[in-house]
């Protein structure tokens, strides 16, 4: 992450993410330049979720280095999967009801195969 400091100073990073997991985590104290200043500490990652805190003394900064949510969130419950199943056999039921009667009625694209007597 990137750092700017207004004068040389030490500050401690942690990484947020494994203290909000109750995991023990390591504080890395960091001597800043005045300026712009690259810290690398290593954190672990919930989720696509990525965060740590600075301390500065007299403060304490969280910051969320990277939040990837996921495309579908959320806790699912046992309904959510049984409306699921239900909407997905659905779908298929519906789809093959169309092929069938499609084929039945002749208005498939596709020619008809006859057999027969060679």
């Amino acid at each position: 992450m990137v750092i700017e400091s207004d004068k040389a100073q030490f500050v401690t990073v942690v990484d947020a993410v494994a203290v909000m997991q109750g995991q023990s985590t390591p504080k890395h104290r960091v001597p800043l330049r005045e300026g712009l200043n690259r810290v690398e500490v290593p954190v672990v990652s919930d989720d696509g979720t990525v965060a740590a805190t600075v301390d500065t003394g007299p403060r304490i900064k969280g910051v969320v280095l990277e939040h990837n949510p996921p495309l579908i969130s959320g806790p699912f419950t046992q309904s959510d999967v049984q409306l699921a199943a239900v909407a997905g056999a659905c779908s298929v039921a519906i789809v093959s009801i169309i092929v069938v009667f499609r084929t039945i009625s002749g208005r498939s694209e596709s020619p008809e195969r006859l057999s027969g007597p060679r």
